[in-house]
C-alpha cells in the first residue's frame, strides 16, 4: 500500500462522529438501528432513518483492508449508504477499489476547509444573536437543527445526545425572541470541527449562520484550539459566491484544502 496519510482535519471529523453515535440514547440503536463502528482513526456510521450522507457513511478510513471490512459492515445497513474519498491524492489501487464495487461518484462532493486560530476573521455582527446550548437548551437544540435540516422529529434525540457533553459547544442562533439556526463544534488535541449548521428555512440568509461561525470561532480561541475544520457542499467552478456556506467560510478565513467524492454503496 503507498502512503497516503490521514489529515488531523480528517481524523477530527471522524472523533466528532464517533462521539455522536456513542453518546446517542440507547434506544436509538432498537428504533431507528443507529450503529457504527471504529476502524483505525477513522469510522463507519449508519442512522438509516436519516436522510443526511454525512450519517451514513464510511469516513477517514484509507487503508484498502479497512476500507473493504468497512464496505462490507456498511453494505449490510440499511438506507443510501455512501464512502466519502479524496479522489484526487487517493493511490490507483483505492480507486481500483471503488471501481471493482461498481460505486459511483454522487453530486460535486463535498470541500474540506481549515483555518489555523492565527488567521481567524469574525465575520461583521449583524442582527443575529447566539447563545451556547446548556442541558436545558437540548431538546430547543434538537428541534431547530431537525427543522432547519429537514428531518424527521424521531431523529430529535440523537442531536439532543450531544448538549453538554464534553468537548462539544453547541450554539443556538436568533432573531429577536425566535430560534432560527444551529452550530455545534467538537474539539480534541487542539483540533476542532464545525458542523451541525443548520437554519430554518424562512430564515436563511438573515445572517444566521455567520453568527454561528463567530460564535464557534470565539469559543475555539478561548478554549485552546489551534486549527478549526469544517466541509460543505463543493461549489460548481465559478460558482463559488454563490454558495452561502461556502462564502461565508472563506470570509472567515476558511481556506480549502481538498474535496471529497462521495461514492455510494450499490443497494
Amino acid at each position: 500500500m503507498s502512503d497516503w496519510s490521514l489529515p488531523k482535519e480528517e481524523i477530527i471529523e471522524a472523533k466528532a462522529f464517533i462521539d455522536m453515535f456513542e453518546v446517542a440514547p440507547a434506544f436509538l440503536v432498537e428504533t431507528a438501528e443507529l450503529a457504527w463502528m471504529r476502524i483505525g482513526e477513522g469510522c463507519a456510521v449508519s442512522l438509516p432513518s436519516a436522510p443526511a450522507m454525512g450519517l451514513n457513511r464510511i469516513l477517514a478510513v484509507r487503508d484498502r483492508d479497512d476500507l473493504e471490512r468497512a464496505y462490507q459492515w456498511l453494505s449490510g445497513r440499511k438506507g443510501k449508504r455512501y464512502v466519502q474519498i479524496d479522489e484526487a491524492s487517493a493511490p490507483t489501487e483505492i480507486l481500483q477499489w471503488l471501481k471493482e464495487r461498481g460505486m459511483e461518484k454522487q453530486g460535486n462532493g463535498w470541500a474540506k476547509l481549515t483555518l489555523p486560530a492565527s488567521s481567524a476573521t469574525l465575520l461583521p455582527a449583524g442582527t443575529v444573536t447566539t447563545r451556547l446550548a446548556g442541558p436545558g437548551d437540548a431538546a430547543l437544540f434538537a428541534e431547530t437543527m431537525c427543522r432547519g435540516f429537514g428531518f424527521d422529529r424521531g431523529l430529535e434525540p440523537f442531536w439532543a445526545g450531544i448538549i453538554g457533553k464534553p468537548r462539544w459547544n453547541c450554539f443556538i442562533a436568533w432573531l429577536d425572541d425566535t430560534p432560527v439556526a444551529t452550530g455545534a463544534m467538537y474539539m480534541d488535541d487542539g483540533y476542532a470541527w464545525l458542523g451541525g449548521g443548520a437554519t430554518i428555512a424562512e430564515y436563511r440568509n438573515r445572517g444566521a449562520q455567520a453568527a454561528l461561525i463567530n460564535a464557534r470561532l470565539e469559543a475555539g480561541l478561548s478554549q485552546g484550539v489551534s486549527v478549526f475544520s469544517v466541509e460543505t457542499e463543493q461549489p460548481e467552478q465559478g460558482r463559488e459566491r454563490g454558495s452561502t456556506s461556502y462564502s461565508n467560510l472563506r470570509k472567515a478565513g476558511f481556506r480549502q484544502v481538498y474535496t471529497r467524492q462521495n461514492f455510494r454503496l450499490k443497494d
